[in-house]
């Protein structure tokens, strides 16, 4: 009976064991699965994308192409105008309306360009931009607002010494090019002007830059007595330091406005600009500058880039030591000597080796030998990818926060006792690094900027002076900062950060050479070897 109970016990575990096996192999599986498909995602982000497309079916591009000269077609009229006499403007409009039966306006900001004769200093207007009316004309309430004088040509303009035109497109053109102002016709009528509002469309967030990489480097040290007398104080410093700061500062928007602002009119043309877009009242002429300066700002500002960051931090380390650590205790009692080990720098994880003696007064006792021989190959690998766009900055961190204690302080009061407060702080250590990417204008390169920090992992030391405690974190920094030219798809391998170091000890009774009796012998052979790969792709 026993037996089956037991059976069955036996039984029940396996079974048991078994489902777990199978449900921890099922999160292995899944486990491995999830690391195969973010492997292959962090590939395809590496990729380049491919700059041609082959399509097997008929295509039709979604965007739709602009006709330029829309509002300069006018139906055909035989109009005819041959004069050597002065005529005005009036004049002409009241020839087409007779001959060609459509209807002619004039904008009021015309008739103040023409009547005004005057060379006044040109500058720039004040002051908020006038909405337009349905129409895109100028409400009259706007025109003449400003004092500030329109510069124009002196004389007067508003009359034509002669003119000579066949057919209405070639009479329109001109009038407009005689007199500077522009025209336009929207299927019902015609329309002389000189100021026009349009509103362009800025397909770019608004973003301010501050760049700033700052390299600091040198020793400060001070020392000072004093007597007691206060005329007999010395004190001193000395510092040795070297200082490299790049800073760079950018408003993306504002610098759209600069831009803008001096390609208008002086006196004339006014701007009003907001969140995605920007607003400019101006003639034809400068209007078009505008259009074309913010569709390649547009197109240059949307290009983006991914930026593929791969760091190998390469440490190799060779530790040996050896040293006999003997536990000896005199036989004869008579002697009352002992003799312990001081060979205090022997590993934990040494191998150990034990011979016991076993005649001779020193029967019983055991001599050791200690010996290590270490050696590591480190090898991290960081991969990270980033989408940004041009001139946006991309920050990168790979870091480790530890805490420790900065001071311990003990406060003392009378009749009451004292106490003792613990002041924390904390270290981040790790990798760091900005990029900002500049890709130049119709090409596919590449002005890259970086800056980066690589530091180890703070090697904490207790430090006590005076009754008072504290911790001290000694890390290892790396910097580096500099301005590259790439294209698509290259490669740029910054190395050169190679740090070793050589350390050992000695430890023996009477001279340090000597371990016969209890001593020892390290040493500690460290490389460091630091490689940053970058490769941009322009998408």
């Amino acid at each position: 009976m026993n037996k089956k109970i037991l059976v069955i016990m036996i039984s029940a575990a396996l079974l048991q064991g078994c489902a777990s096996f199978r449900q921890l192999e099922s999160t292995r599986k899944e486990a491995v699965a999830e690391q195969q498909r973010a492997r292959e995602m962090m590939s395809d982000l590496r990729t380049r994308m491919p700059v041609v497309k082959e399509s097997s079916r008929q295509w039709i591009n979604p965007r739709p192409v602009m006709d330029k000269n829309t509002g300069k077609t006018v139906p055909g009229c035989p109009i005819v105008i041959h004069t050597r006499q002065s005529i005005t403007l009036q004049q002409v409009v009241q020839r087409i309306t007779e001959s060609c039966h459509i209807p002619v306006r004039i904008t009021p900001d015309v008739l103040t360009y023409l009547n005004t004769s005057t060379t006044g200093s040109t500058q720039q207007i004040q002051g908020a931009l006038p909405p337009p009316d349905a129409s895109g004309m100028v409400p009259l309430a706007a025109i003449g607002a400003s004092d500030t004088p329109q510069s124009r040509l002196p004389g007067n303009a508003s009359s034509l010494s002669e003119l000579n035109a066949s057919g209405l497109t070639s009479l329109l053109n001109a009038v407009s090019s005689r007199l500077g102002i522009s025209w336009r016709y929207d299927g019902s009528h015609i329309t002389f002007y000189y100021l026009d509002t349009r509103t362009f469309p800025i397909t770019y967030m608004d973003s301010q830059v501050a760049y700033n990489a700052t390299v600091v480097s040198g020793t400060m040290s001070s020392n000072g007595s004093s007597g007691g007398d206060a005329s007999d104080a010395i004190s001193g410093d000395a510092s040795n330091t070297q200082t490299t700061t790049v800073d760079m500062k950018s408003a993306l928007y504002q610098d759209v406005k600069n831009a803008v602002t001096s390609m208008l009119t002086p006196g004339v043309g006014r701007m009003f600009m907001s969140t995605g877009f920007i607003t400019v009242t101006d003639n034809p002429q400068v209007l078009e500058t505008v259009r074309a300066f913010i569709e390649k700002r547009n197109e240059e500002m949307k290009r983006q880039v991914v930026l593929n960051v791969e760091i190998l931090s390469i440490r190799k380390t060779r530790n040996e030591q050896a040293g006999i650590d003997w536990n000896a205790v005199f036989s004869d009692r008579t002697l009352g000597l002992s003799l312990g080990s001081t060979f205090t720098g022997a590993a934990s994880d040494a191998i150990t080796g034990g011979v016991s003696i076993v005649d001779g007064k020193l029967t019983g006792s055991k001599a050791f030998l200690k010996a290590l021989s270490s050696q590591g190959d480190v090898s991290v690998v960081t991969q990270n990818s980033a989408v940004t766009k041009n001139l946006t900055p991309v920050p990168m961190q790979i870091a480790n926060q530890q805490s420790y204690i900065e001071s311990v302080t003990t406060d003392t009061t009378a009749n009451v006792g004292s106490s003792t407060s613990l002041n924390a702080a904390t270290i981040t250590t790790g990798f760091n690094m900005t990029l900002l990417p500049f890709i130049l204008p119709d090409s596919q390169t590449l002005q890259l900027l970086y800056s980066m920090s690589l530091s180890d992992k703070p090697v904490i030391e207790n430090y006590e002076s005076g009754g008072s405690k504290a911790q001290l974190p000694n890390v290892d920094l790396k910097t580096i900062n500099q301005t590259v030219d790439l294209k698509s798809g290259q490669t740029v391998i910054i190395s050169g950060f190679q740090q070793s170091g050589r350390r050992s000890g000695k430890q023996g009774v009477g001279t340090p050479g000597f371990f016969g009796l209890g001593g020892g012998i390290n040493s500690e052979n460290d490389d460091t070897i630091l490689v940053v790969l970058i490769t941009p792709n322009i998408i």
